[in-house]
């Protein structure tokens, strides 16, 4: 069964609670009942229910519930928009029970307009080096949590050596004596069997669906009726039955013996795993209680010797420092939207990259002052990038600087930096300077009109004497409406020179690049984009799992060695991906998996990554390298794509 959750805003901690960067620029307020956010969001919900409609449970398919907002604050001008959204849903065919996720047990929403549910889904992981970490997060995600007592108003239950139960009208509870022994059988009628484990055991179980023709095979109650208990695989991709015998086909880790425990309908007498006949078992305890049982020993095999990424190829990625760059085709900024509830603390130009269609990764402003301005001294700069966020400042070819936003579980949060940066004597020329700045975007806030806060440049002003005389930007190639990358999606690719110009794409040629690693790094301030290859050769029937290993990952602030990093995989299979970025010290992660389909495991690959280095001292990474992890017999197959090749652009 599934539930629909297509709101124009998920929250989620995604970019803008998943609202698209242009509906930032709207004149009137966000999930509310303004007139252009109306107009905004009703087209998209009107195709997202003309979708869904065919695949709802009264059409024989599995759509049960359809979510129409998440985490509103109930009031006037939210009730109307919620009213008007329910409306606009039901009139295009939706039948479904409409529900709500509300942020608490506050029961928003809950009177005469949806039916609100509340659901707890987890936790995250907030920025930060001082951040809970993943293993505290998967407190509120992993078995421990999702455990529960047993609830049932059938007869009392009759103790067992193991344990005993007490029942209230509504609920029994099952107390432990010891500690169980993996998994214990309980009988409680003919028609009525409840299995009892450890968390790890349980952990091991799949309730796969028996494959029958119906489109809807894995709806149970309309592709089949059947579904199967198997304990023991790492995973059980599918299961059918034909005469006696079950047949499954999953992943089993390599070197590691499984007990294989089967509850499936009476009518079956025979399994199989992966087209292999299983040899069971008849004097296994839980035999007696109906289980099919057999051990499982994987194939060996599968185990690679990785290579190691040694021939990397470097370009410098910041060219719009040169004397000669041409930023003719960048905007040129006029002038600002004056419905932002967020004006500018100084300058008349409104500097904001979503205002000027780059919404997504770091937006490069270009400021000229001319002659006679040479009493300048300074500039002032208010950076907004959102927490976390850098960005750096460059004279000509001369860095000034870098500012460091910050967040940290939650707590210091600096999104905006007032900073001056003050010029070097005689780096003003007596002609004309450009001012370059790089500011990249943590992506826009969550809530209603939160997702306004600029992004950007919210102020500027000459120090000294003087004014800029033009200013201009560019983001992503494209901006938010022609970007190319439309396989992919928007935040595939941002502003830097890098991005703009494909080399992260397969099939750009790097054989005129200068060979430096990043281990060696950039010696000053700057940003530069390295390459290298590496082809693996997985045996077929096997699956594995491979993480990008990044030591080395530097804390200094900004006049030190801190840095930014992208990293990108890209082949002929998945073609380009970016997979990363690296923010230190917010983010301390520095192992990072590469599933199959980013990472081809029968062909070449190719590593891209992107160098930020803000402080002055340059920035440079310890190792890189790639791991091989745990292995599977069995696996994904060979996963297959056409995707386009590297093109000028």
């Amino acid at each position: 069964m599934l539930t629909s959750l297509p709101p124009a805003y998920i929250n989620a901690e995604t970019t803008g609670g998943g609202t698209p960067g242009w509906v930032t620029t709207l004149k009137g307020s966000l999930r509310s009942n303004s007139t252009d956010y109306t107009e905004a969001w009703t087209p998209y919900i009107k195709e997202v229910c003309r979708i869904a409609k065919p695949y709802q449970i009264s059409e024989g398919g599995p759509i049960i519930l359809f979510q129409l907002e998440n985490e509103l604050t109930e009031r006037e001008e939210t009730r109307a928009f919620f009213n008007e959204l329910k409306r606009v849903v039901l009139e295009e065919g939706i039948v479904v029970p409409t529900t709500f996720n509300d942020w608490g047990p506050l029961y928003q929403f809950s009177n005469g307009t949806a039916q609100a549910d509340i659901f707890q889904a987890g936790a995250f992981d907030p920025w930060g080096p001082n951040a809970p970490g993943y293993d505290a997060c998967r407190q509120l995600t992993g078995p421990s949590f999702e455990s529960a007592f047993i609830y049932s108003s059938s007869p009392f239950f009759p103790s067992s050596p193991q344990s005993f139960f007490t029942q209230s009208p509504t609920k029994t509870t099952l107390h432990l004596s010891a500690p169980l022994p993996g998994i214990v059988a309980h009988e409680v009628s003919d028609t009525l069997l409840v299995l009892y484990a450890d968390s790890d055991t349980a952990g091991t179980f799949w309730s796969p669906l028996v494959s029958s023709p119906s489109p809807y095979q894995n709806c149970y109650g309309f592709g089949t009726n059947e579904t199967i208990l198997v304990g023991g695989p790492y995973l059980v991709r599918n299961a059918s039955i034909e005469g006696s015998r079950l047949d499954l086909v999953g992943d089993l880790e390599v070197g590691v013996d499984t007990k294989l425990v089967v509850f499936a309908p009476s009518t079956v007498r025979n399994l199989s795993w992966n087209g292999e006949a299983v040899d069971l078992e008849a004097s296994d305890a839980l035999v007696a209680y109906g289980a099919l049982v057999g051990k499982l020993s994987p194939p060996l095999g599968g185990n690679l010797d990785v290579p190691a990424l040694l021939d990397w190829s470097y370009k410098d990625s910041l060219p719009e420092l040169t004397t000669d760059f041409d930023d003719s085709s960048w905007i040129e900024v006029l002038e600002g939207n004056l419905s932002n509830p967020y004006p500018p603390y100084f300058g008349d130009k409104w500097l904001y990259s979503c205002e000027l269609g780059f919404c997504e990764g770091v937006t490069l402003f270009r400021g000229t002052f001319g002659s006679g301005q040479e009493l300048a001294k300074a500039v002032n700069l208010s950076l907004s990038g959102g927490e976390a966020f850098a960005g750096s400042v460059y004279l000509n070819d001369i860095c000034l600087g870098s500012s460091l936003g910050n967040s940290s579980n939650n707590k210091n949060i600096v999104s905006t930096i007032n900073q001056t940066f003050h010029f070097p004597p005689g780096s003003v020329r007596p002609t004309s300077n450009i001012l370059t700045v790089l500011v990249d975007n943590m992506g826009q806030d969550q809530g209603n009109d939160e997702p306004k806060h600029p992004r950007g440049i919210q102020g500027y002003a000459l120090v000294g004497g003087g004014d800029f005389t033009s200013w201009r930007a560019q983001g992503s190639l494209g901006g938010r409406v022609d970007y190319p990358d439309r396989l992919r999606g928007i935040t595939n690719e941002g502003g830097f020179y890098a991005e703009r110009q494909g080399w992260h794409i397969p099939g750009f040629d790097v054989s005129t690049w200068e060979k430096r690693s990043p281990m060696a790094g950039l010696p000053s301030a700057g940003v530069g984009y390295y390459t290298t290859k590496v082809s693996l050769r997985l045996p077929p029937g096997f699956d594995t799992t491979f993480s990008l290993v990044i030591e080395g990952l530097n804390t200094g602030g900004p006049e030190d060695t801190a840095y930014r990093a992208q990293l990108y995989d890209l082949n002929k299979l998945t073609s380009y991906y970016l997979l990363l970025i690296l923010v230190p010290p917010a983010s301390p992660q520095t192992r990072f998996p590469l599933p199959p389909g980013i990472l081809d495991h029968q062909g070449e690959n190719t590593i891209g990554v992107l160098l930020w280095a803000l402080g002055k001292k340059g920035a440079a990474f310890e190792s890189i390298r790639l791991e091989q992890g745990r292995t599977f017999s069995g696996g994904v197959g060979v996963v297959q794509s056409d995707n386009p090749q590297w093109t000028p652009r």
